[in-house]
């Protein structure tokens, strides 16, 4: 993104698209997508040749400038994002799509998310498919990784050494963990894996959220913070390269978080940078 554009009629809220015929800079509210699916101001009539009804907050004036000022808006283009976009949506294809869009154009990616629509299920899917593809990569490199073994170890013998039933506890779990076998650890977790991903996702957009609130900057409803929250659980893949994978999953859903939360509630940087600290101090600790 190179720069916050506002809406044209909106002034104080951030575009998140421009009209495809007039080229106006669109925020949220103003978006209207006919059977084509392209954006629409209110002014410019949809294919169906029907202009749209005002919005609270609109101005009176039934005409927009053209011109030099509304040429060089960089939402020049509006795009559905793959996995919600029905003309391609069927299955593995509009996935991997998705994936290609998040991992490599994450920037774009954020900014092609329909954040108007409520949706929880459709984004839900794909949290839920790529945090778990993410959180068995990352129980296998734990438990395949000796040294991660031993600082395990290491921290239960400390258990160990208070004695009692805790210590107790601490020996047999040392013990368990010298010939562990990675699949005896995670296929029993499998189950389970996708329910405890889907928790979290609600949890930590919960806690957004209601941070944005005190902040006073929810300008939009829950449904948009958990798109943004949904869609960057793709950077969850990251973790299946070795080396570089957590390290790089940390960064870009960061990145990734803060980008869509300018774009969806249309907030400062700063803004969402503090409604952020609560998870980012979660994902340090747990991962």
């Amino acid at each position: 993104m190179t720069g916050a554009v506002n809406c044209t009629t909106h002034r104080q809220r951030i575009a998140l698209a421009s009209c495809t015929q007039c080229d106006a800079a669109l925020c949220m509210e103003c978006i209207h997508r006919g059977e084509d699916g392209l954006a629409r101001c209110l002014v410019c009539p949809s294919p169906e040749g029907v202009e749209q009804e005002d919005v609270p907050g609109a101005s009176s004036t039934p005409s927009r400038p053209h011109g030099p000022a509304h040429v060089a808006r960089p939402y020049t283009e509006v795009r559905w994002i793959p996995w919600e976009n029905p003309a391609i949506r069927n299955g593995f294809a509009s996935f991997l799509s998705t994936v290609i869009d998040g991992i490599t154009q994450p920037t774009r990616y954020v900014q092609s998310i329909d954040y108007s629509r409520i949706d929880f299920k459709t984004p839900l899917i794909f949290a839920i498919i790529t945090g778990t593809i993410g959180k068995i990569s990352d129980a296998f490199r734990l438990f395949s990784d000796p040294e991660k073994i031993n600082q395990i170890s290491e921290r239960l013998r400390t258990l160990e050494q208070k004695g009692g039933e805790v210590g107790t506890s601490a020996s047999q779990t040392i013990a368990s963990l010298q010939d562990v076998d990675p699949l005896s650890v995670i296929v029993p977790m499998l189950p389970i894996l996708p329910i405890l991903v889907g928790i979290a996702l609600f949890v930590k957009c919960f806690i957004a959220h209601s941070m944005l609130k005190l902040l006073n900057g929810a300008n939009h409803g829950f449904s948009a913070t958990f798109r943004v929250f949904a869609y960057t659980e793709v950077t969850a893949l990251f973790l299946l390269f070795p080396m570089v994978g957590p390290y790089a999953y940390r960064f870009m859903s960061i990145f990734m978080l803060l980008t869509g939360l300018r774009v969806a509630q249309g907030i400062q940087l700063s803004t969402a940078m503090f409604a952020l600290i609560p998870t980012i101090l979660l994902q340090s600790l747990y991962g």
